[in-house]
């Protein structure tokens, strides 16, 4: 979000849906608490220039509130809380995909509305 800020109050970010999946962790440093729990990530966002934000906490209310933002005028700010089970046999998802790959399976996912 560090440059988001030029979005605000112009016709910038009219498609931009910013999607933080959050799992309250920094996983890849082992597992550490992140601040996300005690900050208004939305409220940040809002202060960005953000037109819409949300949070998210559970499959129902995304699949309920997606579809509405997603014909919405940007930019938009979704905050998804995600669970941090960590454990033994459990990958990453940048462990089989690249980057790249993972963007496109997004999108793809996200266009298709089959969530």
């Amino acid at each position: 979000m560090a440059s988001v800020g030029a979005f605000g109050g112009g016709t910038g970010g009219r498609g931009l849906i910013h999607v933080v999946l959050d799992n309250g962790c920094y996983a890849s440093t082992g597992g550490q608490p992140s601040v996300s729990g005690s900050i208004d990530l939305g409220g940040v966002a809002r202060g960005c220039g953000y037109k819409n934000t949300c949070r998210i906490d559970n499959e129902d209310d995304l699949k309920k509130t997606l579809p509405v933002l997603l014909t919405k005028p940007g930019p938009t700010f979704v905050h998804v809380l995600i669970s941090s089970i960590e454990g033994k046999g459990r990958s990453r998802i940048s462990d089989a995909y690249s980057c790249r790959e993972i963007r496109d399976r997004f999108m793809k996912r996200i266009s298709a509305h089959s969530f």
